[in-house]
Order: C-alpha cells, then sequence, then structure tokens
C-alpha cells in the first residue's frame, strides 16, 4: 500500500473511540460531544458540504435573510444518513456565524444567495428523545421553546396543563423576537411515541402535540423570516417493536408539512465516497488516485473474460478514481448490503469500521505494500476490532466461530490460512473474508 495518503493522528495511533463518529443532537446541545462536533471552525473543515447540505443551508439563509424560501423543512433519513450532522451545520452557521463566515464553502453560499452576510437569528433547539413529557422541567415542547426563546411566562398556563397554545399567540411570540426565528426539532416522531402514554383528561400529549404542530406550522408560515426544521428517523432498531406507531407519527409530521415545506434528503450514496476520505484521511494525492484507477482498468481489460463488462466502463474508472484509496466494492458493500442489518447506522457504521481497516492497513503496511487499493479481502478479520464490527456489534456474535474456524485465527490453523504459501493475507484468506462480508447481507437472527 502505497503511503501517499496520510490517516489522522487518532487513527494511525488506533486511539477511535464511539463517539469521533457518533453524536447525538442532545449531546451537542449539552456541550459533551466530541471536540470535532462541538468546535464550529474544525467542524467546517471536517465537513464534505455535498450538493443537497449545500443546498439546505442555502435554502435557511433565503428563508431566514429574505423571507423567500419555504418556512418548513424536514429532513428524511428514512433511505440515508446525515441527519445530525445537518442540524449541527445549521446550528453553528448560525449560533457561531461570526467563527464561520469566513468559511470558503459558507461564502459560496453566501454568494449564490446574492447575501453579504449571516443574519442574526433567535434559535430553539430541541431533542425530543430527551424531553420525555413530564419527567422534565419543562412539560411540553411548547415550554422548552418558550424558555428558549425568553418568552416562558407566555406559555406556563399551557405548559403546566399540558394544552396547545393558539396559533395567533405562537406568531406573536415569533415576531416579538425582533430577528429571525430558527426552530430545529430533532426526534419529534420518537418524542410522540414516548407521549402517547402521557394521558391529559380523556386524550394524551401526543395527539395534543400533534395539534401543537398544525399551530406553529401556521405561526411560522404566517412569520417572514421564521423557519422551522424536523427531522424524520430512518429505521431505529431500539424502535423496532413500536415501528408501526412510529410510522404513523412520521405520516402525521408528512401530512401537516407537506404543503408549506421541503422534503430533504441531506447525503445521496454518491456523496459517501468523499464524506469516508475526508473524515479519516488528512491526505490523499489525487493524481496518485488516477494512477490507480488507470492501473486497475488495464487489468480488468486483460482479464475481461473472467469479469463482468461494467468495470471496464467510463464510469467504473470514474468510481475507482472517487473511492482511491478504496475500491469502490468495499463501499458498496458497506452501505447497500451490510447496512440493511437494523444494528449498523449507514453512514456512522461505514466510517467507524473503515476507521478501523485504515487503522489496521497503516499498521501493516509492510506486509500488504504490493496493494494499490484497499479491497475487502484485506479487511483484517484477525483486528479485534473489525472482528467485533463485523460479528457481535452487527448481532451476528455466532459467526464468530466462523471466521476463527474457517477463515483467520491467531493461531495460523483457520482453514484458509492452511493452504496459505505466506503467513498474512494470502489469497485464500482474501477470498474467504470476502465471501464472509457478501454473506453477511440480511444475516440477523430470523433469516440465519
Amino acid at each position: 500500500m502505497k503511503m501517499d495518503l496520510v490517516p489522522y493522528e487518532n487513527i494511525k495511533n488506533g486511539n477511535i473511540t464511539e463517539n469521533s463518529f457518533v453524536v447525538s443532537f442532545f449531546s451537542f446541545l449539552n456541550g459533551n460531544a466530541d471536540p470535532m462536533y462541538q468546535d464550529p471552525q474544525k467542524f467546517f473543515k471536517l465537513t464534505h458540504m455535498t450538493r443537497n447540505l449545500q443546498g439546505i443551508l442555502g435554502e435557511s439563509l433565503e428563508r431566514l435573510g429574505t423571507g423567500k424560501a419555504k418556512p418548513l423543512m424536514i429532513i428524511d433519513t428514512t433511505f440515508g444518513g446525515g441527519k445530525t450532522h445537518t442540524l449541527l451545520a445549521l446550528y453553528h452557521l448560525y449560533q457561531n456565524s461570526q467563527k464561520v463566515k469566513d468559511n470558503p464553502k459558507i461564502q459560496e453560499i453566501l454568494n449564490e444567495k446574492n447575501m453579504h452576510k449571516i443574519p442574526d437569528v433567535a434559535m430553539v433547539a430541541v431533542d425530543g428523545r430527551n424531553l420525555s413529557g413530564i419527567k422534565h422541567e419543562f412539560k411540553t415542547i411548547w415550554g422548552e421553546m418558550g424558555r428558549q426563546l425568553g418568552c416562558y411566562e407566555l406559555l406556563k398556563e399551557f405548559d403546566i396543563k399540558m394544552q396547545r397554545p393558539p396559533a395567533y399567540l405562537l406568531t406573536e411570540i415569533l415576531e416579538s423576537q425582533g430577528k429571525p426565528v430558527l426552530i430545529l426539532i430533532d426526534e419529534l416522531v420518537n418524542y410522540l411515541k414516548d407521549s402517547e402514554g402521557i394521558k391529559v383528561g380523556d386524550t394524551n400529549l401526543a395527539d395534543i402535540t400533534i395539534s401543537f404542530l398544525h399551530n406553529i406550522t401556521e405561526a411560522v408560515s404566517n412569520t417572514k423570516n421564521a423557519m422551522m426544521v424536523l427531522t424524520l428517523p430512518g429505521n431505529d432498531p431500539s424502535y423496532q417493536k413500536e415501528a408501526e406507531l412510529l410510522e404513523k407519527y412520521k405520516e402525521h409530521v408528512r401530512s401537516i408539512i407537506a404543503r408549506e415545506g421541503s422534503f430533504v434528503v441531506p447525503l445521496k450514496k454518491d456523496d459517501i465516497y468523499t464524506i469516508v476520505k475526508k473524515r479519516l484521511f488528512e491526505h490523499i494525492d489525487g493524481n496518485i488516485g488516477t494512477e490507480v484507477a488507470e492501473q486497475m482498468q488495464t487489468f480488468y481489460s486483460k482479464n475481461s473474460s473472467y469479469l463482468p463488462e461494467e468495470v471496464k466502463t467510463p464510469e467504473y474508472f470514474k468510481s475507482l478514481k472517487k473511492a482511491y484509496p478504496f475500491h469502490p466494492v468495499v463501499i458498496d458493500i458497506l452501505y447497500d448490503r451490510i447496512s440493511t442489518i437494523n444494528e449498523f447506522n449507514k453512514t456512522r457504521g461505514v466510517l467507524r469500521l473503515l476507521s478501523h481497516v485504515v487503522k489496521r492497513v497503516y499498521q501493516k503496511r509492510e506486509n500488504i505494500n504490493i496493494d494499490p487499493i484497499i479491497t475487502p479481502g484485506i479487511i483484517d478479520l484477525l483486528d479485534n476490532s473489525i472482528y467485533n464490527e463485523l460479528t457481535n456489534r452487527i448481532d451476528c456474535g455466532e459467526f464468530q466461530n466462523v471466521i476463527r474456524t474457517d477463515i483467520v485465527n491467531d493461531e495460523h490453523k483457520a482453514r484458509a490460512q492452511v493452504l496459505e504459501p505466506v503467513t498474512y493475507m494470502g489469497p485464500n484468506v482474501r477470498i474467504a473474508t470476502t465471501i464472509y462480508l457478501y454473506t453477511l447481507i440480511g444475516s440477523t437472527k430470523e433469516y440465519s
């Protein structure tokens, strides 16, 4: 493996923690997230500004700065990721505008919108999963909203009695701020699930909150420089039993927002290549990436009778360049196949696993220096972190014995190793590792 690429120090040293790639909006708001998320300048430096994220930030600037864009936005991650990252980008853009205004990407977005500065806004930021009804200091989302906007007294009675405030009052509160208002609400659907069991007269807090959503939607729509951003979750394994209930609430939110809102997806599958590289490597020589892609296509052409037509196309050449130093198949396996397992969180799961893969490749670079690119076969299952990520972490602990018996073990006595002419990463181990990765799709207990 050519060392024309430099991983970040924490990856080279194996100092990879759960917080490196996992952040909740709640932990961020409480100041407990990893420094790379809390620090606005570090955050934007390590953020790949996808076309969709750029569009989201641009739409918010247009709404809050001029009142022209749609007042409501739903970030839907049912078929992808990037939800929390997008909320953090919006938060930093407005709460830390002085620290990020000179970022080239932010300047580019401002120029596109013919704006000279980031608007000064009043912000409400709520994580619904950690605002569970009567357990919280404030009983309702509108109570918390009133606290953050400095006008809780106007909403106190509605909060204590858990009654929805009227739309005209919410409009007055937004207009009284004297500046644009941005409302960020994460995990609303899960908040509704938690609130269903809280009885209020002959109804419950969930139904009252849905009525409130109608009113706040009307208030935000009628206030020129106000905007509300909500998130809809993907398939969260923590809530499998309540999947039907969650889907019902997601439909409620969609139907309320649909007329005045825009539905956005922060990232596409194609973005994951650049996101991974930006998060894992301090430096990558793009010229070497082009050379490697050319070498790979030459090899494919010489062996075309054994390979699918796809690998000889110009599109595949572009994928090889874009994915370098990974083979695009590595990303495809993780993002399209293994991520179908509920326990493997799409973007975070890919980043977390590949950080360990890069760490291992860096540590063993002298043993695999003939490899021009990271393929599925050199994902080293001898590394305990990788081994756990691809077994216990995705609820496939029963496959540990398969790996240690058939693919690799420390005693060099696994079936694939016994057949090897070399002691590390021979052809049989590589083939067996690749087969294992491909068989993981759908390999949850109900299918195994």
